[in-house]
């Protein structure tokens, strides 16, 4: 097993994501790069200041896509929305060789018989699924195809929509790759910045200190010693990581905020406990009186002993409680510390109270 770490930016399959999401069906219709990242905060008490500023380039790229391109409103949502019984559009399965990173470009279903076509499908069919059934040993007519299906339980506008794959497969495959490229030249004019780098640097370096932490995603397989391990950072699937499969080889794509993501999870899953302990730090007066006065202005350990009329140990021990629980910064002043507030850990407070209580 060999892992690649894929530095550079892959456009097409930026394409593909920006547009899978846009076509996802939600309460608004589209969602976009801002409302899945408002959605996500939803779901895990995450304060929205602390993801949504970090998706406004991402989603004034995914806005010059969706502008520029013109394309018939009919075949996008045909080929970008994901089917009802997976997160995943017919486009991947149509375009992911076209677009796979350091691949030639080239068709794939293209020129195949009807005979041909009848296996692609249900080579489709066992893409969307978590456990596919093995393929028909009788395949021979569309009927054959139409009883496996039937055997999988796709729902009904998913059997519709690769029953139309199979009989204009190879003018949906140009079609994809078509749009896909276009979409693809769009990005590339907006996204070649130096946040967008950074960002994909960023990704790729903590993606290669937790990889031993993604290997639980592979446990199940069989053949992983036998294969390669690709991970490719992508922008526009800043929240999550996709596996791609082959016979051979697996490609991870990992969203250049999915670390980020994981972290504020975590933080603020065990946000009730951390709550707590503020709430019993701030229970005490002479605490409560030195965040008030550090509100006027900073001050040293020694000056807030004057202030307050108590000795300079207990200033020390209540200082030590409020750094522990990040309430106020200490830094060198010369010779002296001094105390500054930390607005944000009571804006954290704020709203972890908000979330649990209104």
């Amino acid at each position: 097993m060999g892992f690649i770490y894929q530095e550079a930016n892959a456009y097409g399959v930026e394409a593909l994501v920006a547009l899978e999401r846009h076509y996802t069906p939600t309460e608004e219709k589209y969602c976009t790069a801002v409302t899945e990242a408002v959605r996500i905060c939803d779901t895990y008490g995450i304060p929205e200041r602390e993801l949504v500023p970090q998706v406004r380039n991402i989603a004034a790229a995914e806005e010059y896509l969706l502008e520029h391109l013109s394309e018939d409103e009919e075949t996008l949502q045909f080929l970008f929305t994901p089917l009802s019984g997976s997160n995943t559009c017919l486009a991947w399965f149509l375009v992911w060789d076209y677009v796979r990173p350091g691949g030639e470009k080239a068709y794939k279903y293209t020129g195949h018989t009807p005979q041909q076509r009848l296996r692609d499908i249900v080579t489709a069919v066992g893409q969307y699924q978590e456990d596919p059934l093995p393929p028909p040993q009788q395949l021979d007519t569309i009927c054959d195809l139409i009883d496996y299906m039937d055997l999988t339980r796709l729902p009904p506008a998913d059997r519709w929509r690769l029953l139309t794959l199979y009989a204009h497969l190879e003018e949906y495959e140009r079609t994809a790759c078509r749009i896909v490229e276009q979409s693809a030249a769009l990005l590339a004019q907006v996204m070649q910045t130096p946040e967008t780098d950074r960002l994909l640097r960023q990704c790729l370096e903590q993606t290669r200190e937790n990889t031993p932490r993604l290997m639980s995603a592979f446990a199940q397989s069989q053949t992983l010693s036998d294969q390669s391990i690709t991970f490719l950072p992508c922008v526009m699937s800043f929240n999550s990581m996709r596996f791609l499969t082959g016979d051979d080889h697996i490609t991870v794509i990992a969203g250049v905020l999915y670390w980020l993501i994981l972290r504020l999870t975590e933080k603020y899953a065990a946000n009730d406990e951390h709550l707590l302990a503020c709430l019993k730090t701030l229970g005490d007066k002479s605490r409560l009186d030195i965040l008030k006065l550090l509100k006027e202005q900073d001050r040293s350990g020694q000056e807030l002993a004057k202030e307050l009329g108590i000795s300079q140990g207990t200033v020390s021990h209540h200082l030590n409680v409020l750094v522990r629980d990040e309430f106020i910064r200490i830094a060198k002043d010369g010779s002296r510390l001094r105390c500054s507030l930390a607005p944000e850990a009571i804006e954290s407070m704020v709203d972890d109270i908000r979330r649990l209580l209104l």
